[in-house]
Protein backbone atom coordinates (compact mmCIF):
# COMPACT_ATOMS: atom_id res chain seq x y z
CA UNK A 1 0.00 0.00 0.00
CA UNK A 2 3.23 2.51 0.80
CA UNK A 3 3.64 2.00 -2.61
CA UNK A 4 0.26 1.93 -4.16
CA UNK A 5 -1.62 4.19 -2.54
CA UNK A 6 -0.06 7.72 -3.25
CA UNK A 7 -0.32 6.51 -7.32
CA UNK A 8 -4.29 6.00 -6.38
CA UNK A 9 -4.73 9.02 -4.87
CA UNK A 10 -2.92 11.18 -7.59
CA UNK A 11 -4.07 8.97 -10.54
CA UNK A 12 -7.72 7.24 -9.51
CA UNK A 13 -9.54 9.58 -7.35
CA UNK A 14 -10.89 12.21 -8.87
CA UNK A 15 -14.34 14.13 -8.74
CA UNK A 16 -14.04 14.66 -12.23
CA UNK A 17 -16.35 11.95 -13.50
CA UNK A 18 -19.07 13.08 -11.35
CA UNK A 19 -21.89 14.71 -12.81
CA UNK A 20 -25.94 14.56 -12.52
CA UNK A 21 -28.95 13.66 -14.99
CA UNK A 22 -31.63 15.02 -16.11
CA UNK A 23 -33.49 12.78 -13.26
CA UNK A 24 -32.06 15.11 -10.64
CA UNK A 25 -34.90 16.60 -8.73
CA UNK A 26 -32.59 19.24 -6.92
CA UNK A 27 -33.16 17.81 -3.36
CA UNK A 28 -29.58 18.30 -2.28
CA UNK A 29 -29.12 14.58 -0.17
CA UNK A 30 -26.19 13.95 -2.73
CA UNK A 31 -24.13 17.45 -1.13
CA UNK A 32 -25.77 16.70 2.84
CA UNK A 33 -23.66 13.21 2.75
CA UNK A 34 -20.58 14.42 2.00
CA UNK A 35 -18.35 13.85 4.33
CA UNK A 36 -15.82 15.96 2.67
CA UNK A 37 -18.29 19.10 1.87
CA UNK A 38 -16.73 18.68 -1.51
CA UNK A 39 -20.43 18.56 -3.19
CA UNK A 40 -22.12 22.23 -3.34
CA UNK A 41 -25.76 22.60 -5.40
CA UNK A 42 -25.93 25.54 -7.79
CA UNK A 43 -28.31 27.17 -9.77
CA UNK A 44 -28.56 25.82 -13.17
CA UNK A 45 -27.83 29.16 -15.99
CA UNK A 46 -31.31 28.67 -17.80
CA UNK A 47 -34.64 28.22 -15.62
CA UNK A 48 -36.65 24.80 -16.42
CA UNK A 49 -39.78 24.57 -18.47
CA UNK A 50 -42.05 26.16 -15.42
CA UNK A 51 -39.97 29.03 -15.16
CA UNK A 52 -37.69 28.00 -12.25
CA UNK A 53 -33.98 28.05 -11.67
CA UNK A 54 -33.18 24.75 -10.25
CA UNK A 55 -30.16 23.76 -8.33
CA UNK A 56 -27.90 20.89 -9.29
CA UNK A 57 -24.64 19.28 -7.54
CA UNK A 58 -21.08 20.55 -8.87
CA UNK A 59 -18.14 18.33 -7.55
CA UNK A 60 -15.15 20.04 -6.25
CA UNK A 61 -11.20 19.21 -6.61
CA UNK A 62 -11.42 17.42 -3.28
CA UNK A 63 -13.41 13.76 -3.05
CA UNK A 64 -12.19 10.57 -1.39
CA UNK A 65 -14.02 8.07 -3.47
CA UNK A 66 -16.44 7.11 -1.11
CA UNK A 67 -19.57 7.27 -3.47
CA UNK A 68 -22.06 8.63 -0.81
CA UNK A 69 -23.51 11.14 -3.35
CA UNK A 70 -24.42 7.70 -5.64
CA UNK A 71 -25.57 5.67 -3.17
CA UNK A 72 -28.16 8.03 -1.37
CA UNK A 73 -29.52 9.80 -4.42
CA UNK A 74 -33.54 9.03 -4.66
CA UNK A 75 -33.77 9.71 -8.06
CA UNK A 76 -30.50 7.19 -9.62
CA UNK A 77 -29.09 10.99 -10.91
CA UNK A 78 -25.67 10.71 -9.58
CA UNK A 79 -23.46 8.94 -12.11
CA UNK A 80 -19.91 8.40 -11.92
CA UNK A 81 -18.66 8.43 -15.83
CA UNK A 82 -20.28 5.41 -17.45
CA UNK A 83 -19.20 2.83 -14.89
CA UNK A 84 -22.16 3.19 -12.65
CA UNK A 85 -24.60 3.62 -15.37
CA UNK A 86 -26.11 0.23 -15.07
CA UNK A 87 -25.12 -1.02 -11.45
CA UNK A 88 -27.51 -1.12 -8.43
CA UNK A 89 -26.91 1.38 -5.22
CA UNK A 90 -26.57 0.82 -1.56
CA UNK A 91 -29.16 1.46 0.66
CA UNK A 92 -28.33 1.58 4.65
CA UNK A 93 -31.21 0.15 6.33
CA UNK A 94 -29.55 2.24 9.37
CA UNK A 95 -30.08 5.26 7.65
Amino acid sequence: TKVIYPWFVRHAMSPKPFHYTKECISCGKCAATCPLRNISMQPDAQPDASGRTRKHPVWGSDCAGCLGCYHICPRHAVMYGKSTRKKGQYFNPFV
